[in-house]
């Protein structure tokens, strides 16, 4: 909306392209941080977006140019750091890579995580793209949550009897999964089925 209102906001037009860059969709980020950086040349922020865009199109050597510019500019910057320090391990200088990781952690410890989540984060819209004809008719949009360790079932029950129906099965399930959520670290029990 903001770049609709002010087609020359250099900001607009920078978070546009890192929002592009992370959802994968690189021309387009490319198109947004080239615009950006006719507009405002000396922006860090917008180098290390559009060095991420050539990173996830596999072109390290054209991000480290855009990293290294941006660090230039802001020479503590983690994201382009830790950027440098992926292009480099991308071209096989595993050295300098981990130098530069080092000090993008020294900066902020959470940087590895930060950018990990952008990487699965792509992986995750690729995915949903690549399966978007397997979406059942009046399904208008996807929610995505986060699954972290403790959300995976450790433990699962399957309940048969050779005399009773799917009710009373139901009714002691559901008995069972009210008691175990009474357990200290339990994070979810659930019936499904019955």
């Amino acid at each position: 909306q903001a770049i609709k209102l002010q087609p020359s906001n250099a900001d607009a037009l920078n978070y546009r392209c890192g929002a592009r860059a992370i959802v994968g969709e690189l021309k387009a980020a490319l198109e947004d941080c080239n615009a950006a950086l006719d507009l405002k040349p000396n922006n860090a922020t917008a180098l290390d977006h559009r060095g991420m865009a050539y990173l996830k199109l596999g072109q390290p050597d054209r991000a480290m140019v855009d990293y290294d510019e941006a660090l230039k500019i802001n020479p503590n910057s983690p994201a382009a750091l830790y950027g440098r320090g992926v292009a480099k391990l991308m071209k096989g200088d595993v050295a300098a890579s981990n130098a530069d990781f080092e000090v993008a952690k020294e900066i902020r410890p959470s940087i590895a995580d930060e950018f990990a989540k952008v990487v699965d984060l792509v992986k995750l819209f690729k995915k949903m793209d690549e399966n978007v004809d397997t979406v059942p008719p009046g399904v208008t949009g996807w929610v995505v949550k986060p699954v972290e360790i403790d959300d995976v079932p450790i433990v699962t029950l399957t309940l048969t009897s050779p005399t009773s129906d799917e009710m009373p099965l139901r009714r002691v399930a559901e008995e069972i999964a009210q008691r175990l959520a009474g357990v200290n670290n339990v994070s979810r029990a659930f019936v499904v089925g019955g």
